[in-house]
């Protein structure tokens, strides 16, 4: 299956996901072949009609700390971690 029609299918599986689990609105980024393929769905919250961008910032509350980490392993694995 070409890159396109994947992006398609995962798009198409993300918006059905995102309904089913009333999830008002995501965006996610993919890179492919060095090039950014971006998708935005929803609105920023339940009480917002402000529609999801890519400048959208979302409250990811708790987590920021399991974020941080899975970046910085990131790093060490590809060796690019200033640590």
């Amino acid at each position: 299956m070409r890159p396109d029609n994947k992006l398609n299918a995962f798009a198409e599986t993300a918006e059905t996901l995102f309904h089913d689990l009333k999830i008002p609105g995501a965006s996610y980024c993919f890179l492919v072949g060095g090039k950014r393929r971006c998708q935005d769905f929803g609105v920023r919250s339940s009480n917002s009609a402000e529609k999801v961008t890519g400048n959208t910032k979302f409250p990811i509350g708790s987590i920021t700390k399991t974020f941080v980490a899975l970046a910085i392993m990131r790093l060490k694995e590809l060796e690019k971690s200033p640590f």
